[in-house]
This record gives C-alpha cells, sequence and structure tokens, in this order.
C-alpha cells in the first residue's frame, strides 16, 4: 500500500486546492445555483482529478431541462477553450473570469476588442 492512499476508502484521490496547499485525500462537491434566486440547481460529488470542475460542470448543465439560451457564471480555473467551446455547443452562453494570457473568452464577444 502506498503512504498517499486511503485505508478505509480507495476511491478517494489526492487533491492540492492551490499552488502551496498541502495536498490530502478528498472527493470534490460540485454545485450549479441559480445565479437569481441563489437555489441549487445541481449536485455532484466526484473523485478528485485533473478534469473533476469541468466534467462536473458540462453534465451539471446537461441534466437542465429547457431548450432557451443559458449563463454560465464560472471562475479563472474554467477559462479552458474545450469547455468554452462545450458550453457555447450546449447554447450557454459563458461568462467565465479571463486568465491573464491564452483566455478563451475572447474579446469581441465581451466588446472589450481592440478599436482601429
Amino acid at each position: 500500500m502506498t503512504p498517499h492512499a486511503s485505508v478505509t476508502d480507495p476511491d478517494c484521490r489526492l487533491y492540492k486546492n492551490a499552488p502551496g496547499d498541502a495536498s490530502r485525500l478528498a472527493y470534490l462537491g460540485h454545485v450549479l445555483m441559480d445565479n437569481r434566486q441563489g437555489l441549487i440547481v445541481g449536485e455532484q460529488v466526484t473523485t478528485a482529478d485533473g478534469t473533476a470542475e469541468v466534467d462536473a460542470a458540462l453534465q451539471l448543465v446537461d441534466e437542465l431541462s429547457g431548450a432557451e439560451r443559458i449563463t454560465l457564471g464560472a471562475d479563472k480555473g474554467y477559462d479552458r477553450h474545450e469547455f468554452v467551446q462545450d458550453l457555447r455547443d450546449r447554447n450557454v452562453t459563458p461568462h467565465v473570469a479571463r486568465e491573464c494570457k491564452g483566455s478563451a473568452i475572447d474579446g469581441a464577444r465581451l466588446g472589450t476588442s481592440a478599436m482601429s
């Protein structure tokens, strides 16, 4: 047995929240909330891996009913080209905080494109 494995829960994975934080055995909890009313509209628990947050977000969006366009707000950890495109393919407008360099959110859609 490795020193980083749980003796009681073999599905538990090492997770580090941020650089410099200690790693610990954990699961990840994900919540999709209605921004206007603050109500929980979806939840999910996953094993901690490198794509759990993005995968869970897409699954939670897929579980929503309705065909009308919705918006999804997310922090800069979700500023990934494939994720943003997957949202757009699902008729979801992404409102994702932008990374400083290499953002998946283009300035033209935000009204911040350079003026000529």
